[in-house]
């Protein structure tokens, strides 16, 4: 969406009420991101609308013997109504640490998804579709959650 990575969708659950899908998102969103750098920056239980950063981990082969692991950060926006829900994932970004040898200082690596490139395009697919499916698995994730009552979890 405007040349960025985004995830949206709408999702219709019949005989849930919207106190009850909050409720249910917002342990979704405690139980899917542990990191100390996730958190819900938006709660609003009124307006149904949950908003937070969240984290996760996934190992970039950088060369045939060598990797990384890199923690893949986004936005994760859900909005609530009676019966439904909405949600996006944006605002992506990958985050890494570089370490020092002989020809190189030691060095952070924060920025975009999108201007994010890797060595090789080979390399670069391999990458994004690990980023794509642990997005796909968070929007099932989600979805399992508010659709499951809270005494089968």
């Amino acid at each position: 969406k405007n040349g960025k990575v985004f995830y949206s969708g709408i999702v219709k659950i019949d005989s849930v009420s919207k106190e009850e899908l909050y409720n249910r998102a917002k342990r979704w969103f405690v139980d899917s991101y542990t990191s100390v750098q996730d958190n819900i920056q938006i709660d609003d239980k009124e307006n149904g609308e949950i908003v937070g950063k969240g984290c996760f981990i996934t190992h970039w082969d950088v060369t045939l013997l060598s990797g990384l692991d890199i923690n893949i950060c986004q936005t994760v926006r859900i909005l609530i109504k009676e019966g439904k829900y909405k949600y996006e994932f944006k605002d992506f970004s990958v985050k890494y640490f570089i370490a020092p040898d002989q020809n190189t200082f030691a060095s952070n690596v924060d920025m975009p998804l999108e201007n994010w490139k890797s060595y090789s395009k080979k390399n670069s697919q391999k990458i994004f579709k690990k980023i794509d499916d642990c997005i796909k698995d968070k929007i099932k994730s989600l979805s399992a959650y508010l659709k499951i009552k809270p005494e089968e979890w």
